[in-house]
């Protein structure tokens, strides 16, 4: 069994936080793409965090962080790396829609890794495309559990098909 450890909260958290924010909003205007690997690992951790307590909170976190990796990891500046936050943007959102508006979730998850696929491709990025597209049949069949469950149950199926095409185990 794991044993969850829990630090106290300083009394002065919310200064801590302020400043914070204050560094951020500089690290951002400076160091742009540092501030986007800080909000891409800062976001992979809430994701790490929601897996094992407050799964509504921690997922939402962590796709507040992908966002604003984004506004840095652009499709024409930083493409692979676009890529690569959108499919963890999309893990996120399939995180929340287990415990809250299930469709709107599940949905903006597709979107996600739909915009991830136009990256990778399955001739540019073979391994990522498969990745993404298994990551993208599980988001059909959550939003199967909702609406259009035979359509979103055969886009599921043709994802999970292109995720083992061309992958050969030897």
């Amino acid at each position: 069994m794991i044993k969850q450890i829990f630090f106290p909260i300083p009394n002065n958290l919310k200064k801590q936080l302020n400043n914070i924010t204050i560094f951020l909003k500089y690290h951002i205007k400076k160091f742009p793409s540092d501030y986007a690997r800080a909000q891409s690992n800062l976001g992979h951790i809430y994701q790490d965090l929601a897996e094992v307590r407050d799964k509504e909170n921690n997922a939402q976190n962590a796709i507040n962080a992908y966002q604003k990796a984004l506004e840095v990891y652009t499709v024409e500046k930083c493409p692979y790396n676009y890529a690569h936050t959108q499919n963890r943007l999309g893990n996120a959102y399939r995180c929340l829609a287990e415990v809250r508006d299930q469709e709107a979730n599940a949905q903006n998850a597709v979107d996600a890794y739909q915009k991830a696929l136009e990256i990778y491709t399955l001739d540019n990025y073979p391994l990522d495309y498969a990745m993404v597209q298994n990551n993208l049949g599980n988001a059909y069949i959550r939003l199967a559990e909702v609406r259009d469950r035979s359509s979103n149950v055969q886009n599921a199926i043709d994802s999970f098909q292109k995720s083992s095409r061309n992958i050969h185990v030897r």
